[in-house]
């Protein structure tokens, strides 16, 4: 597959390093490092092709409904006691 590619800055410099210092093309450099990156990636963040972001336990909601302003300014003074 031929594509083109914008890189930032640092990584332009980081790959034009590593090709300088090794025997191998650019085209090698760059796909062992794409492959180095996919491989590190944790299983359990893989889906399908998406790579998802992992949830976070927050708790139950201390709000039920926030229609009542006055029972939300009620518990933010509260909590800030």
């Amino acid at each position: 597959m031929r594509t083109t590619l914008c890189l930032d800055p640092d990584v332009a410099v980081l790959i034009s390093e590593e090709v300088a210092a090794s025997p191998r093309p650019l085209k090698a450099v760059v796909n062992d490092r794409l492959r180095r990156g996919f491989a590190d990636r944790p299983a359990t963040e893989i889906v399908g092709r998406e790579c998802l972001p992992r949830p976070l336990e927050l708790g139950a909601a201390k709000v039920k409904n926030f229609d009542n302003i006055a029972e939300i300014l009620e518990l933010i003074e509260n909590d800030s006691r």
